[in-house]
């Protein structure tokens, strides 16, 4: 509680006191596709007087994904979603950005005393994500790729591991003390024209259930348009079976 400030207080105050007015009447059940398959996934709540969607696109494109069947000609209002892309409602349905949640609300739940926000998530979910051909090839705990950028601006790059079956495979650097952080045993490295850049990383934390991805966010400068880009990442687990990569251009 410590790491919370006044702000953080309220905004948990809030949604506190929404789920739990609905709950002591409520039923939930998932909704969607398989979040392991990239596709939208959510959690619908019901009460007497109400519903709420809790609904997440997992993958890296925008997209958009329809209500239940009871619920797409009511009025729905959105409470709550990740800062950057606007989700819009329309039709019964929602548009997500990549890798965006959003909270929307019905019957009495769909009125502005309800608003809960905008997250205040350390990278914006981008407006337009590209998704850039590139041919990656692995070897044992490695993956590599590279490219000529023909534009400048923000570059994600997704790395993803897999186990016997296809099934994602979680790495961790193990408990406390002596644990590592994932960017020490799972490791993304980027050169431009031969030279490391410096590249934005949010998964380098110690997660004691681990991850089964890594991702790097980089600008690249007008300047290196056509330069080469040289991409590698390298794993730890020798259980890995398979790797993936993916690079998108974001906006």
């Amino acid at each position: 509680l410590s790491l919370l400030n006044s702000e953080d207080a309220a905004f948990f105050g809030k949604t506190q006191k929404l789920y739990n007015g609905m709950y002591p009447y409520a039923k939930t059940s998932l909704f969607g596709g398989i979040p392991g398959k990239g596709e939208i996934f959510g959690y619908l709540s019901e009460s007497n007087d109400g519903q709420l969607i809790t609904v997440c696109n997992p993958s890296q494109n925008r997209t958009k994904v329809g209500f239940p069947d009871f619920l797409k000609t009511k009025k729905a209002i959105l409470l709550f979603a990740d800062s950057g892309y606007s989700p819009s409602i329309e039709n019964g349905s929602i548009s997500l950005g990549a890798e965006q949640l959003a909270v929307i609300g019905f019957g009495k739940y769909a009125q502005s005393d309800f608003i809960l926000g905008k997250g205040d998530n350390v990278l914006p979910i981008p407006n337009q994500t590209e998704k850039i051909p590139i041919q990656f090839a692995s070897s044992g705990l490695e993956i590599s790729g590279s490219f000529a950028p023909k534009q400048a601006g923000r570059y994600r790059l997704l790395f993803q591991q897999f186990k016997k079956y296809n099934i994602p495979l979680r790495s961790t650097g193990g408990g406390k003390p002596g644990a590592k952080s994932l960017g020490e045993i799972n490791k993304i490295q980027i050169l431009v024209a031969g030279k490391p850049i410096k590249l934005e990383i949010q998964y380098d934390k110690i997660i004691w259930s681990g991850l089964s991805w890594a991702a790097a966010e980089w600008e690249l400068q007008t300047k290196n348009i056509g330069e080469e880009v040289e991409m590698k990442y390298t794993g730890s687990d020798v259980q890995i079976l398979t790797l993936t990569g993916e690079l998108y251009l974001i906006s």
